[in-house]
């Protein structure tokens, strides 16, 4: 009975102690509530709400850069092996949004073309990921 017990109470302190040293994995949250990642000295954010998707471009402080002489484009992968491009529109005076629904793709590129330099990172689709799981 008493190791009935035991073995009870150290399988309970062994959870606890694995559910308290559990770390999520956890996806920066940019200004707009997106995605972010880097790119050289600047940062891109990403988000991808209701078939429309918004990029931001900002600097190493993570002050917005203007759209203003800026260029967006994404290339969107598909797990085909095949891509699709598309050019972001500017949207206030900071941001891209796309003007058509953006495809149901496994992964994009999101690039912005700013003077002669290209600044690029990579993101993936997580509505996409979600649904090839179920």
């Amino acid at each position: 009975m008493k190791l009935k017990i035991f073995i009870t109470v150290l399988f309970a302190a062994i959870a606890l102690i694995h559910m308290t040293s559990y770390t999520p994995i956890q996806v920066p949250d940019g200004p707009h509530g997106g995605t972010i990642k880097k790119s050289g000295n600047f940062f891109i954010e990403m988000k991808n709400p209701y078939e429309r998707m918004y990029a931001y471009l900002f600097d190493r402080g993570m002050k917005p850069v203007s759209n203003k002489s800026v260029i967006c484009n994404v290339r969107f992968y598909y797990n085909d092996s095949t891509s699709t491009d598309m050019k972001l529109e500017p949207f206030e005076e900071e941001g891209f949004v796309s003007a058509s629904t953006v495809p149901d793709y496994a992964t994009c590129k999101i690039m912005f073309n700013v003077g002669e330099n290209i600044i690029e990172a990579k993101f993936d689709n997580s509505a996409f990921l979600v649904k090839t799981k179920k």
